[in-house]
Formats: C-alpha cells, sequence, structure tokens
C-alpha cells in the first residue's frame, strides 16, 4: 500500500533499493527561517553521500498546507488560504534553490498527486476497517498543535498555557478518527524484535 503511493507521487520507479530521504514538510504559516535550511541541508548532504556511494536515492522535500494555524494565519494576512499558502511555498521551493538542495521532487499537499495518494490511503484504511471514529477531549494548542494533560499544564496570569512551550491551551472536546493500533501491536512487537535495525536509535528498540 505504501509503495504504490510513494509511487503515484514520485512518478518514477523505486527499486527495492531506493532510499527515500525526506525533510519535515515544512508549516506555511510563516517565512522560511534557518532551521528550515539547516533540515534541508542534513538531508541533502545525507542524499549526496549515499549517492557518491553508488546507491540509488529519492529526496523530497515540501510544504504542509492544511490546518488551523495555517488558516489563521491566512486571516489575518487577509488572503485566502490557497493564495496565502502559495506564496509562503514559493519562498520554501526558493531557500532550496538558492541554497543548492538537489532534491528529486518538492512537494505540497496540495499537489493533485498528492491529494490522490492521501484518498487512496484514506480509502483502503476505511475498507480494510483499521480507522473508526471516535471523541476526544483534552487541552489543546493550536500553536504547538497538539493536547496536553494535566500535568503538562499551568496557570499563568489567569490562563492555561503549556508548560514547556508556554502556549496557551484550551479544553476542547472534538470527534476524530482513529487508528486501532492495538490490533496491530503484536505483529509490529515481533517484527521489531525480528528486525533490531530496521529504527535506528535506542527509540526504536522501546517495546510498549
Amino acid at each position: 500500500m505504501i509503495r504504490s503511493a510513494v509511487l503515484r507521487i514520485g512518478k518514477r520507479s523505486l527499486s527495492s533499493k531506493t532510499t527515500v530521504i525526506t525533510t519535515p514538510i515544512f508549516y506555511v504559516n510563516a517565512k522560511p527561517h534557518i532551521g528550515h535550511y539547516y533540515s534541508m541541508t542534513l538531508a541533502d548532504v545525507y542524499n549526496r553521500w549515499l549517492k557518491l556511494s553508488g546507491e540509488s536515492t529519492f529526496f523530497t522535500t515540501g510544504t504542509d498546507e492544511h490546518g488551523l494555524k495555517v488558516q489563521t494565519a491566512a486571516s489575518i494576512a487577509g488572503l485566502d488560504p490557497k493564495t496565502f499558502c502559495d506564496g509562503l511555498s514559493q519562498k520554501f521551493r526558493d531557500l532550496a534553490s538558492v541554497g543548492n538542495i538537489q532534491h528529486d521532487r518538492f512537494i505540497r499537499t496540495t499537489d493533485p498527486d498528492h491529494l490522490e495518494a492521501v484518498q487512496f490511503f484514506w480509502k483502503t484504511l476505511e475498507e480494510k476497517g483499521h480507522i473508526y471514529k471516535g471523541k476526544h477531549s483534552g487541552w489543546y494548542s493550536v500553536s504547538d498543535e497538539c493536547f496536553y494533560s494535566e500535568t503538562e499544564i499551568e496557570e499563568v496570569d489567569g490562563k492555561m498555557v503549556a508548560k514547556e512551550t508556554g502556549a496557551a491551551v484550551v479544553y476542547e472536546t472534538e470527534e476524530n478518527y482513529f487508528f486501532r493500533l492495538r490490533e496491530h501491536q503484536q505483529r509490529l512487537v515481533q517484527f521489531l524484535e525480528a528486525n533490531p535495525t530496521f529504527f535506528a536509535g535506542e527509540l526504536g528498540h522501546q517495546r510498549p
């Protein structure tokens, strides 16, 4: 499933020996900064090293153009979300060009082939019963894009904020789709035990 979706986006044939390298897909709620270029450079250096070693690679970077944070930033700028994203995504593309980042594909989450791949993933998960609807409640931060537990927040000047970032949080209950991870837990554990080098670093080897 994953492989066919990658091929849909990549528009090229990837052999089983091809190493796929990706940066984060950068959020377009603001202009790019040195941290974005740092991430691009790390991936670019690794890509070049593998190529010099004779390996086949596919290197992608790009922009993430969905979410409340983007919508809010576009509203503040007085632009519709698509126009806002078009302008900022181009700045990230320009950064890669000026920095001589030799990627194979700069992808936007609004690209037609990306939309097609996402729909393919979703339809497959839905048809196989791997996702279900449920409700989730908690302290949510729009800027951090995550929920925090009671132990991770505190009151400052009459407002609830995340201890780690200082970002404002509000208590929300929302309906979401959930993945039935527990049904796959044993297979995942068996796979990781049989393939101890599948993930690099200590975190990849910790059992739940």
